[in-house]
């Protein structure tokens, strides 16, 4: 790899003026600039932002820490974070827990270790601020109240009100999907969710009974059973449901949702036709379901790309804004049209 050094003597100019075109200052020829950029796309020169950060007192870099890159969830976050910030001029780096991989679920004492290490690391490279990435929502105790740096905390809820968060509008999304099914002529709507102390699976049963409500119907808490989030407990608890005569199910995501359609294949039943079968999450994998599954897709990649205007906010805000900053953004879900209703 070229150094900043050889690159001026390729060049025939000073450091100083190799960093000033890199930078973009403008006191500086329009032939140096392209003298020096021709170079750097010769020669894949890469600046050193490390090194830099020692030098100023801004490095441009955002750190995203992610409990785990494999939830669903996780890359279209991902690219909404880094997407906004790299069109404003900041790089990322990104630091994956593996949460799922070490079996640690809850916010006990080697949860906090993992995260208080990775918080540690990001501010040991100097970066300007942090953004903490969560697999589920939930509130969460991420960051030390006394931290040198900005931070958000996206798809979850930071237990710091001082620290922002973008959370997903469950309620209201299960709202509009429930009012949905009832707009297709549907009564007698079921419901699988997921575990029952997650945030996701309270709101989303939330707007689930007030939809039913509205509708003038009397909501059946028998016709609510309980899932654990995976394709068998879809499975599992189809049976139990399909004995209760319903006409419809809502599950809250796609996975329950594929394994209550594994259930009505299995016993010679239509999905969409014997009975109407929503899921929650858009997940790719329910376009290519037979019949497609309806679903609402959660707008990841905009949670990401606020939470990248709140931390990048944070960082041009005055001390005096910081301190009185409370935000908690949640964003509509948008819904999918499948053929399982």
């Amino acid at each position: 790899m070229i150094t900043l050094k050889e690159l001026s003597i390729k060049c025939g100019v000073s450091i100083a003026t190799i960093s000033n075109v890199i930078n973009g200052k403008e006191n500086v020829s329009e032939k140096t600039k392209k003298l020096v950029m021709d170079a750097v796309r010769e020669t894949g020169y890469q600046p050193n932002i490390l090194a830099s950060s020692l030098r100023s007192t801004k490095s441009k870099t955002i750190g995203i820490i992610i409990e785990d890159v494999s939830a669903f969830s996780s890359p279209e976050l991902i690219e909404g974070i880094m997407s906004y910030c790299e069109q404003a001029g900041y790089r990322a780096f990104l630091e994956n827990l593996r949460l799922y991989a070490k079996e640690i679920f809850d916010a006990g004492t080697e949860f906090k270790a993992v995260v208080e290490q990775a918080v540690r690391q990001m501010l040991a490279i100097k970066v300007d601020g942090i953004v903490f990435l969560a697999a589920h929502s939930r509130e969460v105790e991420v960051f030390p109240g006394n931290l040198e740096v900005p931070a958000v905390v996206a798809y979850a809820k930071s237990s710091l009100q001082d620290i922002p968060s973008v959370l997903i509008n469950d309620e209201k999304a299960a709202y509009d999907l429930t009012k949905y099914i009832l707009s297709k002529g549907y009564k007698k709507i079921g419901m699988v969710t997921g575990l029952a102390d997650s945030v996701h699976t309270i709101r989303r049963v939330t707007g689930y009974k007030k939809a039913i409500n509205e509708a003038g119907l009397v909501p059946d808490d028998s016709l609510v059973l309980e899932g654990d989030w995976m394709r068998k407990s879809g499975y599992e608890k189809a049976a139990e449901l399909m004995a209760k005569n319903i006409d419809a199910v809502f599950c809250a995501n796609d996975n329950m949702a594929a394994g209550f359609c594994d259930y009505l294949r299995d016993n010679n039943l239509v999905p969409g036709k014997d009975i109407g079968v929503a899921g929650f999450d858009g997940q790719n994998f329910t376009a290519y379901m037979n019949p497609p599954l309806t679903t609402m897709k959660l707008p990841l990649r905009e949670i990401g790309k606020r939470a990248g205007e709140l931390i990048l906010s944070k960082l041009n805000a005055s001390e005096e804004e910081n301190e009185k900053e409370i935000i908690e953004i949640k964003e509509d879900c948008v819904f999918v049209q499948g053929q399982t209703i």
